[in-house]
């Protein structure tokens, strides 16, 4: 699953820091047919909207570069559009699967990407997809009440 020279979103990522193009004073992720630095393994991130991206860990740093900065996933909130962060934060969630999903837990033969989001063991044909994780808050309420006495000695809620 490498590149396919079409023009997409690159999600480019040292470590937790996502690469950004600095255009002005604003902030994009990159766009183009190539990422804007080598990159030796490339993921497709399929998303809703249908519109092309790419994801990738780079080795070292890009640094001297002032049209590129790296700034923590969580940061970029305030300077990226909803759609990209959400569209990054996939796009984190890929690697990390990726990265941790190199050999079959079956049998530890290495694994072969047969979908965007799928790897299988060539060996025992032991499948292997992201993990979901299914987070649930609860808000409990309650009415409590408070008993105070009054000056002359009654019990009042308040």
């Amino acid at each position: 699953m490498e590149t396919s020279n079409k023009l997409c979103y690159w999600f480019l990522f040292y470590k937790d820091q996502l690469l950004l193009q600095k255009e002005n004073d604003t902030y994009t992720i990159p766009y183009g047919e190539n990422p804007p630095v080598p990159v030796s393994h490339t993921l497709e991130v399929d998303y809703r909207d249908g519109l092309p991206a790419r994801t990738a860990e780079l080795d070292t740093p890009v640094e001297g570069n002032d049209r590129y900065v790296h700034m923590g996933l969580r940061a970029s909130w305030d300077y990226i559009s909803r759609a990209c962060y959400e569209k990054a934060g996939k796009a984190y969630q890929l690697l990390y699967w990726d990265s941790h999903s190199r050999f079959c837990p079956v049998c530890g033969t290495p694994t072969v990407q047969t979908t965007s989001i799928t790897k299988q063991c060539p060996s025992c044909k032991h499948e292997i997809y992201p993990t979901i994780s299914a987070a649930m808050i609860v808000l409990i309420l309650s009415l409590i009440h408070i008993y105070t006495s009054s000056l002359v000695g009654s019990v009042r809620c308040v």
